[in-house]
């Protein structure tokens, strides 16, 4: 009760419109902001004047780490990554040679970066799986598509493609549906309606789902009661992600 909430919406990959509207918040005097850090050093200075202005920050589903932020609310991209390489495991047999396309729509993205290092991590206990080729698809589903053709045609020995980003798999998957290539295992990120349909025809093998509800409840949440002076202690708050697969998707879907 007593709790008012803005929303200011800008387009996924506007960073600077973001930040402009953290900025704008500032000067209205709010009490907190959550915010979603796509370029996360692109918020330090306004993120850091936001908790010099006395104002409670909440960052969710990307960090920035490096800012004053009092919380990060999210998925732990790394345990995340490592969940899927378990699974993964358990999907190939120990003496077979498993050779592995890594996508990512933003190779560097911090969120990337960590769901990449949780997964070679996971896997590295098995020397027979090697991961061949890393490979930028821009967030684009055709981009992601054409680089499936052209990692198989570069490296034919691939028969496995890890995407860390929503349209990775789903890219991966339209490719191998196409070359009828029903022998390699695709396996990413996040629930997409058309990933979800070509799971239930057999050509996604696995799913990381991230909680999207309870990582915004969790966040609000999480700043009413530090506002209220009951908090957690300030720093991370990890929320759980769901590995949904071949075996379970109807039960999910």
């Amino acid at each position: 009760a007593g709790i008012n909430v803005q929303t200011s919406l800008v387009e996924e990959n506007d960073i600077a419109g973001a930040v402009a509207a953290c900025d704008a918040a500032i000067g209205q005097g709010v009490d907190g902001i959550i915010i979603c850090c796509g370029d996360p050093a692109a918020f330090i200075e306004v993120l850091n004047s936001a908790v010099e202005e006395g104002i409670m920050v909440v960052t969710v589903d990307q960090d920035a780490p490096d800012s004053n932020r009092q919380y990060f609310v999210g998925t732990s991209n790394y345990g995340a990554g490592q969940q899927m390489g378990e699974y993964f495991l358990s999907c190939v047999d120990e003496d077979e040679e498993i050779y592995v396309a890594i996508f990512a729509g933003t190779i560097t993205a911090n969120n990337a970066v960590e769901r990449m290092e949780g997964f070679e991590d996971a896997v590295s206990v098995n020397e027979n799986i090697h991961i061949v080729t890393y490979e930028q698809v821009n967030n684009d589903v055709q981009i992601t598509l054409d680089k499936t053709y052209a990692v198989f045609n570069a490296y034919p020995e691939v028969n496995a493609i890890y995407g860390v980003f929503a349209y990775d798999p789903l890219g991966a998957a339209m490719a191998c549906k196409e070359l009828g290539r029903d022998d390699v295992i695709v396996l990413g990120f996040d629930d997409l309606a058309d990933s979800i349909e070509l799971m239930k025809e057999g050509w996604i093998e696995a799913l990381a789902v991230q909680q999207p509800y309870e990582i915004g409840k969790t966040a609000v949440e999480t700043m009413v009661a530090a506002l209220q002076g009951n908090g957690p202690e300030e720093g991370v708050i990890g929320t759980s992600v769901k590995i949904v697969t071949e075996d379970t998707v109807n039960e999910d879907y």
